[in-house]
């Protein structure tokens, strides 16, 4: 069943191609993203499951005299405590006493941390730092893999300065970061945003060009580099800056979505984004050849097989078909190698040969 997965999925994941994004989807803003927290502390009740190497002694040691406890590990069984590495993500403008969930993960030789309990720890951006931004205590639960657990709202929100990142700074400037760096896409987005009387109200203003032919409007939006947009916040709107920054996100921009394909090896899972492009061909396989045809101007290109195939290959469509005719080769390209009975892993492996030999136009992340 699972050699068929990669087809049902690709299917699923086929949708037409935008002609245009909203800018929030190509660009994310400078602080405004999660920040990641970590620490190590121990969690105990284990039912002799836990940590029983001396490297965990000295670990608990050291967490004991961090946290200020007066008991040595000799007064503890240490088949009933665990060294675990704790990990968190503060999500963008959280406030002091919010709850966020914790994951816990055995560092030891612990086999199980089922029905075990975190004792309170501080997680710190860096392990350098003095100011602790998370609180981690609770029940750990775990699921599938038992030396893995959360900790649900385990973790509280502390005072700090490092959460006190402003989106806007003091000059009215904030930055979009392009979430795939092009020079061409943040000129487009510096020109629509400047050209947007929702955007630059000064564009209502325009009076014209000037004798050398030169746009007079004033800009609130400047192109840094390939991956940094600034924009500055109109006089108008100091007062509303998180209207204007939905403003900004709302924008939409003539930039296709990025080419990519992301495969997880392990379900054969597939998801396919922007229009992909496949360079004429061929591939073999146990002896067998697939012919990557150009298929002319009102085709995609063909795939056909030289020998006979165990069933019918999928029809070719044209390219005002829905989906657009990229990921349709795409489609019909992996139906080819299935009716040759290749497995998940083999068509994984031919399309990342194929990434390797520049015959498919798209980024390829194999996970």
């Amino acid at each position: 069943m699972k050699r068929y997965l990669i087809i049902l999925l690709l299917l699923c994941a086929v949708a037409p191609a935008a002609n245009a994004q909203k800018i929030r989807q190509v660009c994310r803003l400078l602080n405004a993203d999660p920040m990641h927290v970590e620490g190590i502390g121990i969690v105990v009740g284990l039912n002799g499951t836990g940590d029983s190497a001396k490297n965990a002694g000295i670990m608990l040691q050291k967490y004991f005299a961090a946290n200020n406890f007066n008991f040595s590990t000799t007064d503890l069984k240490l088949k009933n405590i665990a060294v675990v590495r704790i990990e968190a993500e503060i999500q963008p403008f959280a406030r002091p006493g919010d709850r966020i969930p914790i994951r816990v993960s055995s560092i030891g030789d612990a086999s199980n941390l089922r029905d075990g309990s975190l004792k309170g720890t501080s997680l710190k951006f860096r392990s350098e730092d003095e100011q602790a931004l998370v609180w981690a205590s609770g029940r750990v639960m775990v699921g599938g893999t038992p030396t893995i657990g959360i900790v649900q709202e385990g973790g509280q929100v502390l005072n700090g300065e490092m959460l006190n990142r402003t989106v806007v700074d003091q000059n009215g400037f904030f930055r979009l970061v392009l979430k795939s760096p092009n020079y061409m896409d943040a000129m487009m987005i510096e020109n629509n945003i400047n050209k947007d009387p929702k955007t630059n109200p000064n564009y209502q203003q325009q009076t014209g060009f000037s004798s050398d032919g030169a746009d007079n409007t004033p800009k609130v939006a400047k192109a840094i580099d390939a991956g940094m947009v600034l924009v500055r916040i109109p006089d108008q709107y100091m007062k509303r800056k998180v209207d204007y920054i939905a403003a900004i996100l709302d924008g939409e921009v003539p930039i296709e979505a990025v080419a990519r394909i992301r495969i997880n090896r392990s379900t054969g899972a597939a998801v396919i984004t922007g229009n992909i492009g496949i360079q004429p061909g061929f591939i073999t396989y146990q002896g067998r050849t697939v012919t990557l045809q150009d298929g002319g101007e009102n085709r995609p290109p063909a795939y056909t097989l030289e020998n006979d195939t165990p069933r019918a290959l999928v029809d070719l469509f044209g390219h005002n078909e829905s989906g657009g005719s990229g990921r349709r080769s795409l489609q019909s390209l992996v139906d080819t190698l299935m009716a040759m009975r290749c497995t998940t892993e083999d068509v994984i492996n031919i399309l990342v040969e194929l990434k390797r030999a520049d015959a498919i136009q798209a980024d390829l992340v194999v996970d």
